[in-house]
């Protein structure tokens, strides 16, 4: 069975949507391996890069948001910051001169632990487009590193950290 969503006045077929991502995947996918890209750095990019793509859509949708990169690792993947305020400030000067203390959440510490970045991707979308806690952001600003460690983040597997709880 086809789900459809209906959308502005618009009807989209969530199958067709899924099947073309699906086929622009795998071209690009082909493509940077034609490149020399190594199969396992491909799988780490990928996973990290649809979470920047996702806040990137989400920093787009909300005026209460801004993106920056904040350097970036060894291997040379950006660090992001996301910015959270009732103004949409995009700098520190502009957080201090709102006068609200300032919350900074860091997730992505270790491979294999992602519920950190899922939690934070959550509360921006819910103060923020969802409309569910925007007050939050009248009494503070919040900055979220969703992924600290964009270079381990995907190098998760039952032997890396034994004692984890995880991935699997």
């Amino acid at each position: 069975m086809l789900r459809s969503a209906f959308i502005g006045g618009v009807v989209f077929n969530v199958a067709n949507l899924l099947l073309v991502r699906a086929v622009q995947a795998r071209r690009d996918t082909a493509v940077r391996l034609a490149l020399g890209v190594s199969r396992r750095r491909l799988m780490s990019e990928l996973v990290v890069d649809e979470t920047i793509a996702w806040l990137k859509r989400l920093v787009a949708a909300s005026p209460s948001l801004n993106m920056v990169s904040i350097g970036t690792s060894p291997e040379g993947r950006e660090l992001w910051l996301v910015i959270a305020s009732q103004e949409g400030a995009s700098s520190a000067a502009e957080l201090r001169a709102n006068g609200r203390p300032t919350l900074f959440a860091q997730a992505g510490i270790h491979s294999g632990e992602i519920d950190g970045k899922d939690a934070g991707m959550m509360l921006l979308r819910d103060m923020t487009v969802a409309g569910k806690k925007s007050s939050l952001l009248e009494r503070a600003n919040f900055l979220l590193l969703p992924i600290f460690n964009v270079d381990g983040h995907e190098r998760a597997s039952r032997y890396g950290r034994i004692n984890q709880r995880g991935p699997e």
